[in-house]
């Protein structure tokens, strides 16, 4: 039996290496509030805070559609459609958010992440309300951001979200 090799022309290497660049660029946009990519099951956000550029990487694995806006400054976290987390960037840094946080009676804490950059989630109940804020400091910077769950969510599902946000200065 013998082998026959396949001549591919010598177009077939740039072809499948065009091929490749488009498939990268169709998962990135640039949304008014900044530059966004979509990549193996994670969505990156730039956001300019003051002086920085901080980074939101949202895990988008899972089932579920995911999408992020920044409208009026406030960041808001869809799936499906449907709102899971609203936030935003603060420039008191995280060990501000964190203290005050912590000094309130009304709150409850869920989970407290001390090393660098630190996160914080809490359950506040009031006579009114109840709801779960999550507060996260930014890597390499002394920015913090802030997020609200929206009322009526499990505690599990919570973490679940909130689990899924990172965020980084870009250098």
């Amino acid at each position: 039996m013998e082998l026959v090799k396949r001549n591919r022309g010598p177009l077939a290497l740039p072809v499948w290496g065009l091929l490749l660049c488009l498939l990268v660029l169709a998962g990135c946009s640039i949304p008014e509030e900044g530059f966004s990519w979509k990549l193996w099951g994670f969505e990156t956000h730039a956001f300019i805070v003051g002086d920085e550029e901080i980074n939101m990487r949202l895990d988008t694995s899972g089932f579920g559609r995911y999408e992020v806006t920044l409208e009026e400054g406030t960041i808001t976290v869809f799936r499906d459609g449907e709102t899971i987390l609203e936030g935003w960037f603060t420039m008191d840094g995280y060990a501000e958010l964190a203290s005050e946080c912590l000094a309130d009676p009304e709150c409850r804490v869920v989970e407290h992440v001390e090393e660098s950059p630190g996160s914080l989630l809490l359950y506040v109940e009031t006579e009114d309300s109840s709801e779960y804020v999550f507060c996260v400091g930014v890597e390499g910077s002394s920015s913090g951001a802030a997020f609200f769950v929206p009322d009526g969510v499990e505690e599990e599902e919570v973490l679940d979200r909130v689990h899924r946000l990172q965020f980084t200065k870009q250098d």
